[in-house]
């Protein structure tokens, strides 16, 4: 999964019944509404990798910062009065870390 290709889809939304692209994703703010979103290529919250590989959230952003993990910042652009998180960092949970790169 290209996690940087705003075409590439992402889910399907049952509320709206339409895919959910990662400029959608962005745009609306889709991770603040959980229980319409069906994932067809995952995205993970920080927490979630952080449990996936056995390390810290500061880990989780030390390894993004050096490379080694794909995450994108999400900035919700639809302004809206809705309540929810406006950014949400997510990461392709296809990735693989290797031992090596755990250091």
């Amino acid at each position: 999964m290209d996690i940087f290709n705003d075409d590439e889809v992402v889910g399907w939304c049952a509320h709206h019944e339409d895919n959910v692209t990662l400029s959608t994703f962005e745009w609306k703010g889709c991770w603040n509404c959980w229980k319409y979103f069906g994932s067809v290529k995952p995205l993970i919250r920080i927490e979630d990798a952080a449990e996936k590989y056995g390390v810290s959230k500061k880990t989780i952003y030390r390894w993004i910062k050096a490379g080694r993990l794909k995450a994108r910042l999400f900035e919700r652009g639809r302004s809206f009065f809705t309540l929810g998180a406006v950014k949400f960092w997510a990461i392709a949970e296809d990735q693989n870390v290797t031992a090596r790169e755990r250091r």
